[in-house]
Formats: C-alpha cells, sequence, structure tokens
C-alpha cells in the first residue's frame, strides 16, 4: 500500500470551526494536527483520515466516528477528553481532544530510567480509575501500554508536582454494554474472534490466541506496565513478536520481590495476580486491584515511616483540571501508537510510520513499530466480535505449538494478594500463648488448693 501524499490541511480545515497551527504528526493512514478553535482561542489536537481509496477511507472513517462517539460518553480526569467529530471541506473524518502538554510513561522511563515503588503505585492507581470509568460505562481498551498512557502537565493537578496520569487512544477498544454501542451507532465495527490485535509485549494469553476478552485483559496489561515502571522493560520479552507472544502464554509472571530494591512484597504479588495466565485468576475489577494497591502503599509508607500516621492517597477525581499547561516537549493527545502483530502482517499490509513529536514533522519506515494510524482488517475489525476465524490466529499457534506443550507449559505460581494485613499480629501471638499458659497454670493451683 503506497502511502497518501500529505493533505492541504488548511483548505480542509476550512468549512470547520479550527484552523491550523502546525504538524504534530504524519503516518501512513493519517495526519495528526495542532489546531485552534477560532472562536474560543483554544489550541486542540485533530486527527484525521487522508486519501487511500474508497474502501479503505470508509473503514478508517467508521473507526474514528466509532471512537469519538464513545468516548464523548466517557468523561474521566484521567481519560483523555474527546471535544469534537466532524468532516473536512474534502468530506474526511476528523476526532479532536484536548491538547496536552507532557510525555507518555515510555518517553518518561526512557528519560528517567526506572520509577520508583512509590511514584509506580500512583501512576497504577490513576490508570486504573480511568479504566474503571472506561470499564463501567462498557468499553475495554484492548491496547493499554506505555505508549497508551500520558503523563501530562495539568496546573490545577492534586498531586505536588502538577502531573496527572491520562489514559489516551481507544482506536482499538471493545464495546461491551448495549449502552455504548447504541451510542457508537452505525460507526460500529466487529472485530473477527481468532485475530490477534494489539501490542505483544502487553496483550494477555487470550487477546494473544484472538479470543473475547473483557475488562481483565485491561488489568493484565497494566500489570505489564507495572513491570515496565519498575524495571524499564516489560515482564515478557523476545526476539521476534512470535516469542514474545509465546512467552505471553506459556512463562510465569516475574517476581519482582527481593529482586528489585524497593519494590515491597505486597506490589510484587499485585502484579503477579494481574500477570496471571487465566482471566479468572486476576483481580475481578480495576476497583479491587486499586484496593490491593492501596495496601502496597501502606505496606512501602510503613517501612519508610514505621512511626508517622498513612497519609490518604491523592485522588485525582477530587480536581477538574482546566486547559493544559503548554510547556515543553508540546506533544499531542490520544494518539499514541498501536504496535503491529506480526503474525496478522499479512492482512494488515505495510505502511509507513511516524514517531510523535513536536517537532520537526517526520515519516520513517514501515519497519517502525511506533505508528499512530492502523490499516483496517477488514470490515469486521474495529470493534467488538462476530463469529469465529480461527485461520487467522494460526500463524501464532504454530509458532508458540511446541511451547504450550504440557510438559513445557510451568506451573502458575500467581501469588493472591492477602484481603487485609493486621499490623503487629505476629507480634502479639508469643504474649497470647504466654497468657494461656499463665491462665492453665493459676487454674491447676486453685484446683491442689481446694483438694488440698
Amino acid at each position: 500500500m503506497n502511502a497518501a501524499a500529505p493533505l492541504d490541511i488548511r483548505e480542509e480545515l476550512v468549512s470547520t470551526p479550527y484552523e491550523h497551527v502546525r504538524a504534530l504528526a504524519r503516518g501512513g493512514m493519517g495526519e495528526v494536527h495542532v489546531v485552534l478553535h477560532r472562536a474560543l482561542r483554544e489550541e486542540r489536537v485533530l486527527k484525521v483520515v487522508r486519501d487511500l481509496g474508497a474502501d479503505t477511507a470508509e473503514l478508517l472513517a467508521k473507526r474514528m466516528i466509532a471512537e469519538g462517539r464513545l468516548l464523548r460518553g466517557l468523561r474521566h480526569v484521567n481519560v483523555v477528553e474527546t471535544l469534537d467529530l466532524g468532516l473536512t471541506k474534502g468530506g474526511k473524518p476528523y476526532l479532536v481532544t484536548e491538547f496536552l502538554s507532557g510525555c507518555t510513561l515510555k518517553e518518561e522511563v526512557d528519560q528517567r530510567g526506572p520509577l520508583g515503588a512509590a511514584e509506580v503505585i500512583d501512576v497504577l492507581e490513576a490508570i486504573l480509575q480511568g479504566i474503571q470509568a472506561a470499564h463501567e460505562t462498557g468499553i475495554v481498551h484492548r491496547d493499554l501500554k506505555p505508549l497508551n498512557v500520558f503523563y501530562a502537565v495539568q496546573p490545577k493537578s492534586v498531586r505536588p508536582d502538577g502531573r496527572c496520569i491520562k489514559i489516551i487512544d481507544f482506536g482499538i477498544a471493545k464495546v461491551l454494554s448495549q449502552q455504548a454501542k447504541d451510542r457508537a451507532g452505525s460507526a460500529l465495527v466487529a472485530t473477527t474472534v481468532g485475530w490477534a490485535i494489539g501490542s505483544p509485549s502487553y496483550m494477555p494469553p487470550e487477546q494473544v490466541l484472538g479470543q473475547a476478552v473483557d475488562g481483565r485483559a485491561d488489568l493484565y496489561a497494566i500489570g505489564c506496565i507495572g513491570c515496565f515502571l519498575l524495571t524499564g522493560r516489560p515482564p515478557f520479552g523476545g526476539r521476534t513478536q512470535e516469542e514474545i507472544m509465546g512467552n505471553q502464554l506459556t512463562q510465569p509472571a516475574p517476581s519482582l520481590y527481593p529482586t528489585i530494591a524497593g519494590v515491597p512484597e505486597t506490589l510484587s504479588a499485585v502484579l503477579e495476580q494481574a500477570l496471571a495466565k487465566r482471566p479468572e485468576d486476576r483481580f475481578t475489577t480495576a476497583a479491587v486491584m486499586r484496593a490491593a494497591l492501596v495496601r502496597a502503599r501502606n505496606e512501602l509508607h510503613s517501612v519508610a515511616n514505621p512511626t508517622q500516621p498513612l497519609a490518604p492517597a491523592a485522588n485525582e477525581n477530587a480536581a477538574n483540571p482546566a486547559n493544559p499547561a503548554k510547556a515543553a516537549p508540546e506533544i499531542a493527545a490520544a494518539l499514541a501508537p498501536l504496535e503491529p502483530v506480526k503474525p496478522a502482517q499479512a492482512l494488515l499490509g505495510q505502511r509507513g510510520t511516524v514517531r510523535m513529536e513536536a517537532a520537526p514533522v517526520r515519516t520513517s519506515s514501515a519497519a517502525d513499530v511506533d505508528t499512530i494510524f492502523r490499516p483496517p482488517q477488514k470490515e469486521e475489525e474495529l470493534l467488538g466480535d462476530t463469529t469465529p476465524d480461527p485461520g487467522a490466529a494460526a500463524r501464532v499457534r504454530e509458532a508458540i505449538a511446541e511451547a504450550r506443550s504440557p510438559a513445557l507449559v510451568p506451573a502458575p505460581r500467581t501469588k493472591r494478594v492477602p484481603e487485609r494485613s493486621q499490623p503487629g499480629a505476629g507480634r502479639l501471638r508469643p504474649w497470647l500463648l504466654a497468657g494461656l499458659a499463665l491462665a492453665v497454670v493459676a487454674l491447676v493451683f486453685l484446683l491442689l488448693m481446694r483438694l488440698g
């Protein structure tokens, strides 16, 4: 598939409420620009489909319209806000989101290295709050990864550093509730069961095999993100995408305690449970996983400050941030890439790719996995599930068939996170035993006295 020529974006925006400010990125399927609302004079981010032929453009348009309609009904401080949806002068669909300043979690770790346990807990809690809101709306993200979580700078954030976590790019989200399906309307297109769609390093086993997924798939991805933040790499690596997906299916979750200094045992147990191979062995909901993280924070605090009372966790929902501050580097929101899955390459085709940077605008080869727009698989690909198509995942299954042999699959060693911990309970037990012994001695003495 040859890349389409760049759009004359200024001409395309003539009939819209926006004027062009600057280009952010161009990919094989579309473009991303910073625009200014003509009346409100606010900078926003606009994503638009390029000229790709009638069939491809129609499917991409359906994808974008469905994403816009779904996210308009999802308002949460930890989810990027979708502001508008429309058509350009040439009839090309566009999606407008809030403008965010800051960087993705991947860029943050690339710049700073692995993060400390306390900060990781804060970040994961914020992601879980946003994902809980999405799940309650009937939406499963399906592509959570460090590139799709934004560390934004916001002036009214409740965090001391003035930053706020934002989940971005719901481009391959799955719709579960009828209410969400009704909101997407005729733009909703289904994903065929049997297709591995997502990012291999952060996909749960059921998604690797192209099976139906629910909200627990997002919790698995959040567990992978937690390992990445603490170590600088995802929990399951490999030289090829097939090898990575095979490791997702067969390798046990890594234990970060006591391997990684500063990681409390409770936090390691939370991540291990989130990374359970079977969905039923993971946390049932984002709220339950977040409660386990609160206990991990309490353990971390009690070790670091044994005499100080626990401070309440910062709740980003308490604030309603206004327009984001404009700080360098300026990065677009809601446009982080989807890492292509190699077994589906024959279906996907090759395309141009791009990294998200404020300037200069640049493109790269199809070998770069950081793509902004993804080509449609076919008309059943975008959202949801329809009739099974096991042939699409055949290459993945063949590549990992030997690794999936029962003799090679290790026994699960998921640690269950204790529901409650009672500080000091271990120290009280010897005193209780001593008290019971004294009581028995006293009782025997009294009986002997009476008999004597």
